[in-house]
């Protein structure tokens, strides 16, 4: 059982089998998408390699991918509150 407000790795497990997607694992795919990309730089040191050129280029769009998502979410989000709570009715009456 997860305590409250800590981070457990019973309740990691269960966020990641959860249905759906979280934007609470965020933090945790950008972390990994980083450490990738500094294991992908350690690689190429030694191997440079095109493909490891390659493989960074997809990690960066990925990363880029994921952020660019939950900036779209949470306005998606924001401007649902907003019509809910009635603030957006001057824009939409054409008056904004």
């Amino acid at each position: 059982m997860a305590v409250e407000g800590g981070c457990s790795a019973l309740s990691l497990w269960e966020l990641l089998i959860e249905p759906g997607s979280s934007t609470r694992l965020v933090p945790l795919i950008n972390v990994s998408l980083v450490l990738l990309l500094v294991a992908l730089l350690v690689v190429y040191y030694y191997f440079q390699s095109v493909h490891i050129v390659i493989m960074g280029a997809l990690a960066i769009g990925l990363l880029a991918s994921v952020n660019w998502w939950v900036v779209t979410y949470r306005d998606m989000v924001f401007m649902k509150y907003m019509c809910d709570w009635g603030w957006l009715w001057v824009r939409s009456k054409g008056y904004g």
